[in-house]
């Protein structure tokens, strides 16, 4: 084998590694299962935040939820994003104080179970 051939060959080994390393991680991270959140109930996630970044989520359900974003201050809670009966919602939410943990909450006020299925992250 000459040089040639043989760097060839590095290279195409090191590809198919790659791509083995990639299948390997999606298989790794399976897709969330929906949440199933029972009549009168709600689902909570919570972040920390800052002005200086974006809360990215978006949702959907199977039945109408009420969602909102919200944070406490003492025993107050400000609503800076507040949705009724919405079964879908995709938005970047921008906080105007410099850190607060926001909570994202689904709230079922159907008489049946919802199933849940969210993303949410922190961007920049």
């Amino acid at each position: 084998m000459n040089l040639r051939h043989a760097s060839q060959w590095a290279l195409q080994w090191a590809l198919a590694s790659a791509a083995l390393l990639v299948t390997a991680a999606s298989w790794a991270q399976p897709e969330p299962k929906p949440i199933v959140i029972k009549p009168g109930k709600f689902h909570e996630k919570c972040m920390a935040v800052t002005a200086a970044q974006k809360l990215e989520y978006q949702f959907t359900s199977s039945k109408p939820v009420n969602f909102n974003i919200h944070f406490h201050v003492g025993d107050a809670v400000y609503y800076p994003v507040k949705r009724n009966k919405t079964t879908r919602e995709a938005d970047r939410f921008q906080p105007t104080k410099a850190k607060e943990d926001y909570c994202l909450m689904w709230e079922n006020k159907t008489s049946e179970d919802v199933e849940l299925s969210y993303s949410a992250k922190v961007v920049k």
